[in-house]
Parts: C-alpha cells; structure tokens; sequence
C-alpha cells in the first residue's frame, strides 16, 4: 500500500517515516463509516465525542491530549488545509465530514509540523478525493433521515479528466430528556443538515478544485443551554494547482489557493426568570451569538531534486494570508451590563467577542531522503515558520528505517511539532469564558517512537511506543484586569511542561472465513483526567455471494474525571446486497446495542448525551 502523507511522495507503508494508518474506499464503504469523525475512533490512539463548548461536534482526541475544538491535528483535503483561522482546528466548521467523495484516508499517529507546519502537531489526516466513477446515493432512515449524493466524471478529448460531487443530507434527531447549564430538565433534539459540493478538473499539468461544505443545526444544547438555537457553518475553497516533472533529476509543484469561512450562530445564552443572584431575573431571553467570517490565501512551491538514485532532496515554501473579513456580537442584552437592546443588535464595536485581526506566515522547509543501505533509508527534515502575531518557530524530523523484506519495518522516528496560537486564544474578549492573550508563543511538542510492521502471510502486525514531551502548552489561568475583560475571565497562559506516553497495536488477519482487524491503545500517562486509559476497536469483513456483511466496534474504559464518561461499547453493522453489476442495497445500524451513554464536557460536568441505536437503509445506483 502506498501513502504519501508522510513525505509529500508516494511512498510505501513499510517504507514512509511516519505512523500511519490507512482507510480505503473499500474500507469505507464496506464498514459502513459515514464520517471521518466516526472513522477516527477506529485510529489507534484517536478518539472522537461529542462535545457542545462551541455547539455539537466532535472533540477529538489524540495520544493523551484532548481539546474541544481539535487543534491539534491538521486536516488535509487534497493538499487544502480545513482547520479554521478562529479555533485552529476542525470542530467549529467541519462537523460531519463527508466520506462519499474520499478515495483514501492517511493519518499520521504523531507530529508532522516539519512538512506541514502548524496544527500537525500531535497527527495530520490527510484526505484524498475520488478521480473516477459514476454514482447516484440515497439512504433513508429512523431519525428522520434522508440523503442523496451524486458522483460523476469523465475524460476530455486529450484524456484530461474532470470529476464534480454533490450531496445533502438532513435529520431530524434523537429524543432526549436532559438538563443544561443553568438546571433546566426538558425534552430536546439534535437535527442537523448538510451540503457538500466538490469538483476537480485537471488540464495538462493543472489541476483546479472547489469546495462548498454547509452544516446546518438546531435545538440541543448550543454552549451548554436549552433555547430556540440555531447554529450555520460555512466554508469554501479554490485552489490551482501546477505539477511538472522537467528531467529524471528534478520534479516541482506550485499552489495557489483561496479560501473563506463563516460561522453564524444564534442561540439562548441565558432564559428569562433565571435567577442569576438574588433578586436579578431578566424578563426575556437573552439571545444571541457571534457572527464570524474570514479568509485566507496560501501559495505553496515544492521541489523535488533526486540527487541520485539513493537521494532525494525537497525544497519548499509557503506564504499564507489570513483575516477576519467580519466581526459581530449578534446579541438581544448588552453582554455586560444585561440591559435589553429591544431585539437583535450586531455589536462590531466596544461590545464585540473578537477583533478583527490578521496574520502573515512564512514557511521554508527541506526534506532528505537517504538509502544508506539497501534495507536502511534516513528521513532527516526541518521547517521554520515566521508569524506576523507571535513570532517562528522551528521544526526538525528524522526518522530510520530497517526495512529487511518488503512487508516488514522497524521505524525509529524523532520530531518536534508546534501549534500556532488561535485567535480565539489571542483576541477573545467580553465574555465570561475567556480572555484572549496577545502574548502568547506558541505551545511544542517533541516526540519519539519505536514502531515494528510486519506481514506474514495472511497476518499483518503492528506495534508502537511513544514518548511525548510538551512545552509551552496553552491553558486557562487567573483572569486578569483589562477594560475589555469586564467580567474577568480566566485568562490565556503558556502553561508549563507536561509529559504522554503510550503504547498502539494492531493485528489483522484474513482468510476464506473472512477478514478481521483488531486495534488498541494503552495511556501510561495523559494531559487530561478525562481521556480513557485504554481503548480498543474492532472491524470485521465476510463475503459471499452476492452478500457482504461488515461488523465494527469500539469501546474506552472507566474515566476517573469530574465529567461522566461510562464505558462505552459502540457497536455497528453494514449488511451488503450487490444485486446486480450496477445496483447494490444495504442496511446499515449504528450504536447497535442502543447504548445510553455520555461523553466528557467541559461545558457539562454529567457529560453530554449521545445518540441511540440508528437504522439507516440506503442504495448505490452506478453506471
């Protein structure tokens, strides 16, 4: 199997200086994943649950380190960086990541800012998109269900190709009965709508892509309360692309590309008759939310130079643009005083929850590959980022690779990783949450590993420890006084050093009686009280005929922590009927025990709800 994530050329698993686990279009389809959030928990060492600090989405979690916007891993599709300029991560705007246009998914289980700078700080989950086929979706099911996809693409005339997807789902939710922030038991659901719109043209060297993805959600509980809530994300991209291979000596790929955000929420941030302290009630919601949209530019140059046949060199650079385009606390109350304005007021003034900020960032980097033998290669990297808001940071890797026969590898692999402030950690102001922190550096991480791959016959192991030493990191401390801090927020610090350490397995096996891939992972020791110890996943594969039926599993134990976490086993079920060469019918169940269960909240201390068993009927129509 090839990947490319680890050193920004097709490489083998065995061979690439990097961890990664690999997903396929098979994998997909036949294991019944419908997100790559979901898929997440199925990587040894990642685990995705809901959260609502920001809204419902998924908080992702990676070796020991949770955080409830995701910052720290890098999300790629086809080269377009996802994580957003306010949080730095994917939860805000990316919910539900589509998988019905995704080719293959690599992750990097560990830091990856040598190549790819900021937020590849603990994994990257590079995406790759779908070139060819021609397909119609549909699924219904319980929930209030529904959704269609179109896949389609073709060749010109000089065998160029294009490709164009477009897709919408909508649910209506699961029921539940559960109390918020403020105390309030009522009933509640979790709907949710999506868009998603891709296209790719590739002319001679060129290449051009676009992308539209739109979440729409309401009602549950947006930052913790019950109300009339209704949460909108947005986001769009362009990109150019331009790949040459001039000689056998010498290969570049130049990229440029434009993107832009929105997020737009309004929710009840705090009910009428609520006794805030003795005496004081408002006499009608306070209704609300921010208003936020930016945009960035990016120009990327790579160039590969293959010294000899034992050596390669690459070269590159990356300018990138970044800003708030708007800014707005969209509010009925004055955020400070609770005085009523009469309605809806857009505060873009003394009374907003950002500033309307930009960065600059200039990134040079090389990579070099060396086989020093003809079962040894040497990975040795380094990259330095320069910011505009907080200052550089610089970023070496190297990585030797034993690889005695061509399914088996011994990796010893060394990196240092950063992430970049976000603006929600820097500018933050008027809230009773946070309070942003202009001086802040950027929180590193170093990371060491061991890790041995092997195949044999029809069984493939893996096994890998890790090792991972913080600096820097980036947490809540005393509020500070500030005119723009008037409730006095617990403010953004660098927080000191902190260590993880653990240890990632796998083992697969396939035979006639089917296929099976069993992973797990164990936590020496965590940043957070709240993540589990030791999780394990399960994923299981049989033919025959014209059936296929799939079976998956997760489960995390007991977490010692203020929020509730049960242990939870999440089990799922693809049941496949290719009826013909062009049409296939599945059903499909999620959280197949129909296990009530809560997940850990920094909003909530009994941790959120999650959703009851789900079936899903669907069908595949291609030609």
């Amino acid at each position: 199997m090839e990947v490319t994530v680890a050193s920004r050329d097709s490489q083998s698993l065995y061979r690439a200086p990097a961890n990664v686990t690999v997903f396929t279009r098979d994998d997909i389809l036949n294991y019944g994943f419908t997100s790559v959030q979901q898929l997440l928990n199925f990587v040894p060492g990642f685990s995705a649950t809901r959260d609502i600090e920001q809204g419902t989405a998924d908080r992702i979690s990676v070796r020991g380190r949770s955080t409830a916007l995701s910052e720290s891993v890098l999300f790629l599709l086809d080269g377009q960086r996802l994580n957003d300029l306010y949080t730095g991560g994917i939860s805000l705007l990316n919910r539900q990541l589509a998988l019905q246009n995704i080719e293959q998914i690599e992750v990097i289980r560990g830091p990856g800012s040598a190549l790819y700078g900021s937020n590849a700080f603990l994994g990257v989950v590079n995406m790759i998109s779908r070139k060819s086929g021609h397909e119609v979706s549909a699924t219904l099911g319980t929930f209030g269900h529904n959704s269609i996809s179109w896949f389609n693409s073709g060749l010109f005339e000089n065998a160029d190709e294009w490709s164009i997807y477009l897709s919408r789902f909508e649910e209506d939710g699961d029921q539940y009965l559960i109390t918020d922030g403020f105390g309030i038991e009522r009933s509640t659901q979790d709907p949710i709508e999506g868009i998603d719109f891709y296209s790719s043209v590739s002319l001679d060297y060129f290449n051009f892509t676009a992308r539209y993805t739109e979440r729409q959600l309401k009602d549950f509980l947006t930052f913790g309360n019950h109300g009339e809530n209704n949460e909108n994300m947005q986001q769009w991209s362009v990109a150019a692309n331009y790949q040459q291979r001039m000689s056998d000596d010498w290969k570049f790929n130049y990229r440029l590309s434009l993107s832009r955000d929105k997020w737009n929420t309004r929710a009840t941030l705090i009910p009428q008759g609520i006794e805030l302290e003795p005496g004081v009630a408002l006499d009608e919601d306070f209704y609300g939310g921010p208003l936020l949209e930016t945009e960035a530019a990016s120009f990327l140059m790579d160039h590969s130079l293959f010294l000899n046949d034992k050596q390669t060199l690459l070269l590159g650079l990356n300018i990138r643009e970044s800003r708030v385009r708007d800014v707005a606390n969209v509010t009925t109350h004055n955020p400070i005083t609770l005085e009523y304005f009469g309605g809806l007021q857009a505060n873009r003034d003394a009374l907003n929850f950002s500033d309307r900020a930009s960065r600059s960032v200039v990134s040079v980097y090389f990579q070099h590959q060396w086989d020093l033998a003809q079962q040894w290669q040497l990975t040795s990297g380094l990259r330095l980022d320069d910011y505009s808001d907080f200052g550089s940071s610089s970023n070496p890797r190297l990585a030797l690779v034993w690889q005695p026969d061509q399914h088996s590898s011994l990796k010893f692999l060394y990196a240092s990783a950063f992430r970049a402030p976000n603006f929600l950690e820097l500018y933050d102001k008027n809230n009773p949450v946070d309070f942003g922190n202009r001086q802040l550096d950027a929180e590193t991480v170093n990371t060491s590993e061991i890790s041995w791959l092997s195949q044999q016959g029809d069984w493939r192991y893996e096994l890998n420890v890790f090792y991972n030493e913080f600096k820097d990191l980036i947490v809540l401390g005393p509020p500070v006084s500030d005119p723009d801090n008037p409730l006095l927020a617990p403010t953004f610090i660098n927080g000191g050093e902190a260590r993880t350490s653990g240890i990632e397995g796998a083992v697969g096996y396939q035979s006639y009686l089917g296929s099976v891939q069993f992973s797990w992972s164990h936590l020496f020791d965590s940043l957070n009280a709240d993540i589990a110890d030791t999780q394990w996943s399960l994923t299981y594969l049989k033919k025959w005929q014209n059936y296929s039926w799939s079976f998956n599993g997760y489960t995390v134990s007991d977490v010692d922590s203020q929020n509730r976490s049960d242990r939870r086993i999440v089990l799922g079920s693809k049941l496949k009927y290719q009826y013909n060469d062009s049409a296939s019918y599945y059903l499909l169940v999620k959280n197949l025990l129909d296990n009530s269960y809560q997940t850990p909240s920094s909003v909530l201390p009994m941790g959120v709800a999650n959703r009851g068993r789900q079936w899903i009927l669907g069908g595949q129509w291609r030609w």
